[in-house]
């Protein structure tokens, strides 16, 4: 069957999100949004425009994103040209054809993002962990505070706020901290439908408040459950986070 363009594309990317103003396309700087849309339509020699699956902060990662656009035209090896076209901190996964109406951003059932944590600095990891003394943190705590995300949607407490949103509600799935002693290192794992501005971070930075003793189990279930203020809620540096994976049901 002959293809009829244009054609709706999910790009399947991965990408270090350190030298970019996360993913939205900014005024002043630059972003993976703005970097990729640049050499689409350089490529296909007209102004081509994406949709990401949602937005990344600046300095976060992505081993696992997905963006769509309508491809006017055929280009053969499209993938290969794509990546040597790219920056080199933005890498090709895959390339899926999809129906006209498939959208990257609300077709996603479930996201999965990783957090890491380093007791030890490294300083080839600098730009992808939070440097942090783990050994300190009472991890019982932090196990038990684990499971209260998992029993409340509510997250206006866990989030940056925002007068325009009217629904809190993210459905956590899976939230675990994963402490490997020989490497002295955290991978804090957070599934969920959808999440809410600096809900990842925020949650990382209670848990680490948690563990040092400056939040209790019960004042963060009250906030959880009643959607009352904690009375810390930093949210953790953005370096540690990565878009692990994302889901869809046709992909």
């Amino acid at each position: 069957m002959k293809t009829i363009y244009p054609q709706r594309l999910f790009l399947e990317i991965t990408y270090d999100g350190t030298n970019y103003y996360g993913w939205q396309r900014q005024p002043e700087f630059i972003s993976i949004q703005q970097a990729i849309e640049e050499v689409l339509s350089k490529l296909y020699d007209e102004p081509v425009y994406i949709v990401g699956c949602g937005r990344t902060d600046t300095g976060v990662h992505a081993k696992k994103y997905f963006l769509h656009f309508d491809a006017p035209k055929e280009r053969p090896n499209l993938a290969f040209i794509l990546q040597k076209m790219l920056p080199k901190d933005i890498g090709i996964i895959a390339i899926h054809p999809v129906e006209e109406n498939a959208h990257t951003r609300f077709d996603a059932i479930e996201r999965t993002y990783w957090y890491f944590l380093d007791e030890d600095y490294d300083v080839f990891r600098r730009n992808q962990a939070w440097w942090y003394p783990l050994s300190e943190l009472n991890q019982e705590h932090i196990q038990e505070a684990c499971k209260l995300f998992t029993k409340y949607d509510n997250y206006i407490a866990l989030c940056r706020f925002n007068p325009e949103l009217s629904n809190h509600l993210s459905k956590v799935v899976q939230a675990d901290w994963c402490y490997f002693t020989p490497e002295k290192r955290v991978i804090f794992k957070v599934k969920s439908n959808r999440y809410l501005r600096n809900q990842i971070r925020r949650m990382v930075g209670c848990l680490v408040d948690i563990g040092r003793g400056k939040v209790s189990l019960a004042e963060l279930e009250e906030a959880l459950k009643n959607g009352t203020p904690l009375k810390y809620n930093k949210a953790a540096p953005p370096q540690g986070l990565f878009l692990w994976n994302i889901k869809y049901p046709y992909i």
